[in-house]
């Protein structure tokens, strides 16, 4: 029997913070649903597994059947988790949660069945409460996040279209307060090749579900406690994997371009979208420069920049490097 929500919690290593998160779930007052903990390390790192199955074995034996493990052969990146969740997931709903956050009411999934039931969403957008170093950023950082995640730029305006939300009004695009109907999710994920991706993932995936999503509910609980932290995108000195990581956006970006090349005049939205993600993809390529040139070490510089010129292609990041020195004189 399909289960009315799925929750996927997508991990990569060991969580300091699994516990906190996976009891947020188990601890709903709503019991029919399925939890996926999709483990996606590599394929030598065991430290996710023996967390999930040491938290398991402190569940009663009527809680464990829920909680299903699925873990992938290598390390296929956060896209390709959240895809692998929508694969196997047997809810009509999807909702995911990062494995360091935590679900905020004992309630939340209540909340979102009844509500997807009643207005016969696709779709629906909760609000967070925004936790962890919270503090130390700059405070328009912080007022900035803390309205998107409260949605303030829905202006209770949820006839148009969400992509124009998402897109044009540049509301976050992050899946973590999204509540999705299984089915549109995989009507998105058909659209999207295999990718390599563990950086601006949910931004791709939205871009796809804004295809597809016809209806959609904001509602203002905050259901979701958000955890900010993270290494991928964040400013400061990076490990040749984690500029790997961060340049990895670049497969995202090519396929969201590609997408809307092949798909150009069907419909004027696409347009739209197309000068709306072309700013971003090069703001993203400015984002690695400016990085690399605060933090990479000589010693480091020739080997990064082959990672970003690879990523993003020698020609594009020597003309993006060419206009950000114009701009500078």
């Amino acid at each position: 029997m399909p289960s009315p929500i799925t929750v996927a919690v997508p991990m990569y290593g060991a969580v300091p913070d699994l516990t906190r998160c996976l009891s947020s779930i188990v601890n709903q007052s709503f019991h029919d649903i399925e939890i996926l903990v999709i483990d996606d390390s590599d394929c030598q790192d065991c430290r996710a597994q023996g967390q999930v199955h040491r938290f398991l074995n402190t569940l009663p034996q009527n809680q464990k059947y829920r909680i299903h493990y699925i873990r992938h052969k290598s390390n296929m990146g956060c896209f390709e988790a959240r895809r692998t969740a929508a694969l196997h997931a047997n809810g009509t709903y999807i909702l995911y949660v990062d494995s360091d956050d935590e679900l905020a009411s004992p309630d939340a999934c209540r909340i979102l069945y009844e509500t997807a039931i009643a207005y016969d969403s696709d779709m629906i957008i909760y609000s967070a409460n925004l936790k962890g170093i919270a503090d130390k950023l700059k405070e328009q950082d912080r007022l900035a996040l803390e309205a998107g995640i409260t949605h303030t730029f829905f202006d209770g305006n949820t006839s148009l279209p969400i992509w124009y939300h998402l897109f044009i009004k540049k509301t976050l695009p992050t899946l973590w307060f999204k509540c999705i109907r299984r089915q549109v999710l995989l009507d998105a994920f058909n659209e999207i090749p295999q990718l390599y991706c563990f950086n601006k993932e949910d931004l791709v995936i939205s871009f796809f579900l804004s295809l597809f999503v016809k209806k959609y509910t904001v509602i203002d609980d905050k259901l979701y406690n958000y955890y900010i932290g993270g290494e991928t995108s964040a400013a400061g000195k990076k490990t040749i994997k984690q500029w790997s990581n961060m340049c990895s956006a670049s497969s995202g970006f090519t396929a969201m371009l590609l997408w809307l090349r092949d798909h150009q005049g069907e419909k004027p939205e696409y347009a739209e979208l197309d000068k709306v993600i072309k700013p971003m993809y090069f703001s993203a390529i400015r984002e690695c420069l400016t990085m690399y040139d605060l933090f990479v070490t000589p010693d480091e510089q020739d080997e990064v920049m082959a990672i970003i010129n690879d990523s993003w292609g020698e020609k594009v990041v020597a003309n993006v490097r060419r206009a950000m020195a114009e701009k500078q004189h």
